[in-house]
């Protein structure tokens, strides 16, 4: 499936250079396999990634940490002029990103119960 350039470079570099909010979270749902919850985002980031470099290397230089704002979108669009507006994007297998139920995975981050409330 393809996803727009922007949005690979948002889950790549994990700054924010999508055009909405919420964009490029649709590019870690697709690679999961999952519609993921908030808590599942940060375990799904890494493997994704990782992923996405692995099929396009020149994403792994890419490194926003001292660049401010309008550098980062400039570095962004040269990006998208080199790759063009969209990419390509594989799915996860089950052993580089194992499902699991959001519950549980909440319930594993916190050692507190997990109740379940039933309407």
């Amino acid at each position: 499936m393809k996803f727009p350039t922007r949005d690979i470079i948002s889950v790549v570099t994990g700054y924010h250079v999508s055009n909405e909010p919420k964009d490029f979270l649709c590019v870690l749902d697709y690679m999961t396999g999952v519609n993921l919850y908030t808590h599942q985002y940060p375990r799904a980031a890494v493997p994704c990634r990782d992923a996405l470099i692995a099929q396009y290397p020149q994403l792994g230089n890419l490194d926003f940490s001292t660049l401010s704002v309008d550098e980062m979108l400039a570095k962004r669009d040269r990006m998208i002029a080199i790759l063009g507006e969209e990419l390509e994007v594989n799915q996860l297998s089950e052993d580089v990103y194992p499902r699991m139920d959001a519950l549980t995975e909440l319930e594993q981050m916190t050692d507190k119960p997990i109740v379940q409330v039933l309407v």
